[in-house]
C-alpha cells in the first residue's frame, strides 16, 4: 500500500497494492488539497484476458472517486482548473491518443501520436479550453524534438518552446503552483540550460545563471507571489547535489542542503575533491562519415597537455539512452588518473530528437552506430585530443556490447577494451525482451503493467 502524510489533514492509506489488480501512482493532484491521481488495471485472471482500465482521485482518507473508465489502456490526463477530467490519454493499437472529455463524459479524440511519438498531456490552460503538453510530433522543422506544445480548441498546434539550439529534446518543466501553468523549460542533452516562459521569470534566470555560474539548475517555484525558489544545482564537475533557496524579491540565493558523499567505512561524510582538480565536462559535436551531425561529451584532466593523453571512449547503455552533462563518477575516475574521457551519443541514443534516434535504423551492430564512436574518436584525436597509440573502449550493457565490437572489427584503434555485462548477442537480447513483457520495467526503469 501507498501510505500518506499530511501534517494538516493527518495520515491514512491512499492506495492498496497488491492482489489481481494493479495500480499506479501519477502524481499528486494539484487541483485539490490532499488528493493524488492512480490508475487501476482491473479484470486480469488466468481465466480471462479482458480489463478495463479506471482513472481515480484518491483523497488522503483512501476515498475514491471514479474520474473515467475505459476498455482501453490509460497512460495519461490532464484536469481543467476546477479539478474535472479535460483530456485523457490512452492506448489504441500501435497509437496514443489524446481525448477531449466532453461535459456528457463522452470522449472527443484531438490528437494522435503514432509510429512511437510522443504526445503527454500536462495541463489544460488557464481558461480550460486548450490542453498543454509536451511531444515530438507536428515538428513543422522535421527534427522531431520533444518540446512545449498548445493544443488549441480549433485542434491547432503550437510550439510554446523548443531547445533555441536545435540540438536537444524537452527534458522538464517547472511548474507555477497556483496556476499551475509551466514556467521554465529546461534542456539536458548538451548545454544544461534554462528558459523561462514569461519575461519576469526568463529576468529570474539569468540572475540565478549569473549567482550559480556554469551550473545545471533545477528548480521547484514556491507557492504564491513572492515565495522564494528551491533550486537543485548538478554539474559535471560537481560531486552530489547542492540545494539553495532564492529569493526573487531580493535575487539572492542562500545555502540550505549538501548532498555530500559518504566515506564507505565510517559512513560519515567524506571529504569532496575540489573542483579545481576534477575535470570539466565539455560537450562536443562531430559530423559523422556520411555527414550527420552528432553529439557527445569529453573530459579533460586539468593542467594536462591533452594531445598526449590515453583516451578512453565510453558508449553508454541502452542504447535507447544519453549521457548528460552530469557528474559521471567512472568517467572522472579515469581522469584523476589521466586519460581523457569520450562520452558519444550515437545516433539511437534518447535526447536528441525521434529523428536523431530512428536514424540508427535498427543498425546496433558493427555498421552504422559502430561507426559514429569510430568517427566521434577519430574527429577527437584529429583535434589533438589523445594519443592515437593509446585509445581504448569501455562500457556497461549495450556499451559493454560495442566494447566487444571495437576490440573485434577496429582493432587498429581500440588497443584494449573492457566490457562490463555485455550481450554477446544483442539481437538475441531485444527478442528476448520482447517475449517478456515484465523485463521492460527493469530496461526502462518504468512500470509496464498497464
Amino acid at each position: 500500500f501507498t501510505y500518506a502524510v499530511d501534517g494538516q489533514t493527518g495520515s491514512g492509506i491512499v492506495a492498496t497494492l497488491g492482489g489481481r489488480d494493479k495500480r499506479a501512482f501519477m502524481r499528486v493532484d494539484d487541483t485539490l488539497p490532499a488528493a493524488v491521481i492512480v490508475i487501476e488495471q482491473q479484470g486480469i485472471t488466468p481465466q480471462s484476458q479482458t480489463a478495463r482500465w479506471r482513472l481515480l482521485r484518491v483523497d488522503m482518507r483512501g476515498k475514491r472517486t471514479l474520474l473515467h473508465e475505459d476498455s482501453r489502456r490509460i497512460i495519461g490526463y490532464a484536469l481543467d482548473p476546477q479539478g474535472r477530467l479535460a483530456f485523457v490519454q490512452r492506448v489504441e493499437g500501435l497509437a496514443l491518443t489524446i481525448q477531449r472529455v466532453g461535459a456528457d463524459g463522452r470522449l472527443r479524440e484531438v490528437a494522435r501520436c503514432a509510429q512511437m511519438r510522443r504526445c503527454t498531456p500536462l495541463v489544460t490552460s488557464a481558461d480550460g479550453r486548450d490542453l498543454i503538453l509536451r511531444g515530438n510530433f507536428g515538428d513543422e522543422r522535421g527534427r522531431e524534438l520533444n518540446r512545449l506544445i498548445r493544443l488549441g480548441a480549433d485542434g491547432r498546434l503550437h510550439t510554446m518552446h523548443v531547445d533555441p539550439r536545435g540540438e536537444a529534446d524537452l527534458d522538464a518543466l517547472s511548474f507555477d503552483p497556483l496556476s499551475r501553468q509551466p514556467l521554465i523549460a529546461s534542456y539536458r542533452s548538451t548545454v544544461a540550460s534554462n528558459h523561462g516562459l514569461d519575461a519576469d521569470t526568463q529576468r529570474h534566470l539569468r540572475r540565478l545563471d549569473g549567482l550559480l555560474p556554469h551550473r545545471d539548475l533545477r528548480i521547484d517555484i514556491g507557492r504564491g507571489a513572492g515565495a522564494r525558489w528551491l533550486v537543485e544545482t548538478r554539474a559535471g564537475h560537481q560531486q552530489g547535489s547542492r540545494w539553495h533557496l532564492y529569493d526573487p524579491a531580493t535575487g539572492t540565493v542562500a545555502a540550505l542542503l549538501d548532498d555530500r558523499p559518504r566515506d564507505m567505512r565510517s559512513q560519515r561524510p567524506a571529504k569532496r575533491i575540489a573542483e579545481s582538480d576534477l575535470a570539466r565536462k565539455l560537450p562536443v559535436s562531430w559530423r559523422a562519415s556520411d555527414g550527420m551531425r552528432l553529439y557527445g561529451f569529453v573530459h579533460l584532466p586539468p593542467g594536462r597537455a591533452v594531445a598526449s593523453l590515453p583516451l578512453v571512449v565510453m558508449p553508454h547503455g541502452g542504447p535507447w539512452n544519453h549521457w548528460r552533462p552530469e557528474y559521471n563518477s567512472i568517467s572522472q575516475f579515469l581522469a584523476n588518473r589521466g586519460y581523457a574521457v569520450f562520452e558519444p551519443n550515437f545516433r539511437g541514443s534518447s535526447g536528441h530528437g525521434r529523428a536523431y534516434t530512428f536514424a540508427a535504423n535498427g543498425d546496433f551492430g558493427n555498421g552504422r552506430v559502430q561507426q559514429d564512436i569510430v568517427d566521434g574518436t577519430r574527429f577527437l584525436l584529429a583535434s589533438g585530443i589523445g594519443d592515437a597509440h593509446r585509445v581504448g573502449i569501455v562500457g556497461v550493457s549495450f556499451g559493454g556490447y560495442s566494447t566487444l565490437l571495437g576490440v573485434t572489427f577496429q582493432p587498429e584503434l581500440f588497443k584494449v577494451g573492457v566490457a562490463f555485462v555485455p550481450p554477446p548477442d544483442f539481437a538475441w537480447t531485444l527478442r528476448w525482451v520482447l517475449r517478456n513483457p515484465e523485463s521492460l520495467e527493469f530496461v526502462f526503469n518504468k512500470p509496464m503493467t498497464f
